[in-house]
């Protein structure tokens, strides 16, 4: 893997100013793969980074912040979910990490995690080549290691396209799990998720 540098795009925008930050972003393509995910980087990523609601990262090749080779973002969020939903391990895991609340009406556990909310390569820049799918999720999940160590936290989790099954393989691939049974919100809707626990 090619030496990376990581910027977050408020500190991106700070540095070139806010037009010319959207015009070297503007041609970040992920192939014809999610036009949402770009149009995401473009506009959403912007607002989103001046509330400080989420934080984007911009992955570059190190020592050339021109080039944009993929990016992702982050955000800490409150992750429920019913035990019916758990197998017996992910139960017993979840169980040990809920100190935010236990819920004995609905059997639901309450946690502090963290969303990867958006994830994608460029492919506008030698076909998505220089980085790969596992490495960059790898990269992410160290950082995410970085931020647990300075306040906590241990569950991170993601939403891919249903009717995308390699992704969601890829996904797991990269150590993140399904549940036992799906949300009553995710029924019938076209995003499902996947969880991970960040192990030592």
């Amino acid at each position: 893997m090619i030496d990376l540098q990581v910027i977050k795009l408020s500190d991106f925008i700070h540095d070139v100013g806010e037009d010319e930050a959207r015009s070297r972003l503007s041609s970040f393509s992920c192939g014809g793969l999610n036009d949402e995910v770009e149009h995401y980087l473009c506009d959403g990523a912007f607002r989103h980074s001046r509330k400080k609601t989420s934080i984007t990262y911009l992955v570059m090749a190190a020592g050339d912040a021109k080039t944009c080779l993929a990016y992702y973002t982050l955000a800490v969020k409150p992750f429920s979910v019913k035990s019916s939903r758990l197998t017996a391990r992910q139960k017993k895991e979840m169980k040990d990490l809920a100190r935010i609340c236990i819920s004995r009406e609905d059997k639901s556990y309450g946690i502090a995690s963290y969303l990867i909310g958006q994830l994608a390569k460029n492919y506008a820049v030698d076909g998505g080549k220089l980085i790969s799918g596992r490495d960059l999720v790898g990269f992410i999940i160290e950082q995410i290691r970085g931020i647990r160590d300075q306040v906590g936290g241990k569950v991170v989790f993601l939403e891919y396209e249903k009717d995308r099954p390699k992704l969601k393989e890829f996904y797991k691939s990269c150590a993140f799990e399904e549940f036992k049974m799906p949300s009553d919100a995710e029924d019938g809707e076209r995003l499902g998720q996947l969880f991970c626990f960040l192990n030592e």
